[in-house]
């Protein structure tokens, strides 16, 4: 069996779901549809539907420049394509409307500086890759960067 199919089907202690009393899956796939560079891979900045953050919309870096955990982050969706919003989702899925690739990645090749948060109102649909700790906004984009050969395209 693939790693990366084994490394999905493995149980994941979610601590964020333990301790917000969230009753659900944990996320071991984030999908999240993004613009391509030149090579096909993700293409990565600080503007719409890149990876990376835009400022201040999903991030708003304290008065010393630093970008907190659970204070926003990358929106992904876990687990499911198909729950990406309507306008994020593939047009070959049932209510899609996007001709933009979808990217994926396991949650654990998120690497060190990144975790992932489910959104408390929406577990399910919606949760944000954000720094591990309290980091520099260029530092956070740097580790989001780092991730762009750990995005395989959805097929």
């Amino acid at each position: 069996m693939d790693s990366r199919l084994a490394a999905a089907n493995k149980p994941m202690l979610d601590s964020n779901r333990m301790s917000e009393g969230i009753e659900t899956p944990p996320a071991a796939k984030l999908f999240r549809t993004m613009q391509t560079d030149a090579s096909g891979r993700p293409l990565c900045g600080d503007g719409n539907l890149m990876l990376g953050v835009r400022v201040p919309v999903d991030v708003k870096p304290d008065a010393t420049g630093l970008v907190h955990p659970g204070r926003g982050g990358m929106s992904v969706t876990p687990n499911d394509p198909a729950r990406l919003p309507p306008h994020l989702r593939p047009t070959r899925l049932d209510g899609g409307m996007s001709v933009l690739p979808v990217f994926w990645i396991q949650r654990d090749d998120l690497g060190a500086d990144l975790s992932y948060r489910p959104d408390v109102k929406k577990p399910l649909k919606h949760g944000l890759v954000e720094p591990s700790a309290p980091v520099a906004l260029g530092n956070f984009q740097s580790a989001l960067t780092a991730t762009v050969e750990s995005w395989e395209k959805w097929v």
